[in-house]
């Protein structure tokens, strides 16, 4: 499952606001809010929207929460984001 940190990352890296995210997911900005803040449960159908939105792969998805899990701080998770998967990113999106 996607973590809160994971989904700020990616809509960074994605350079997607929250209120293109819930245009595109249909999941209201305050949820999306709440989720990148870990103050919402993200339920399997707003996880699939999210990672159709984010034009990503469930493989990709489940790295980056990896990623999430290991990282110290949000900073250090988007830099990680940046430098190791920006160039994955960009791929899948082809």
């Amino acid at each position: 499952m996607l973590t809160a940190e994971a989904i700020r990352a990616i809509r960074k890296v994605r350079r997607i606001s929250q209120s293109e995210l819930a245009q595109q997911t249909g999941i209201p900005q305050p949820y999306i809010s709440k989720m990148e803040t870990g103050g919402r449960i993200i339920t399997a159908e707003e996880e699939a929207a999210l990672i159709t939105a984010f034009s990503i792969s469930a493989e990709l998805a489940a790295e980056l929460t990896q990623l999430a899990r290991h990282a110290n701080d949000a900073k250090r998770l988007e830099a990680v984001a940046w430098s190791k998967l920006r160039d994955k990113l960009a791929v899948e999106s082809v």
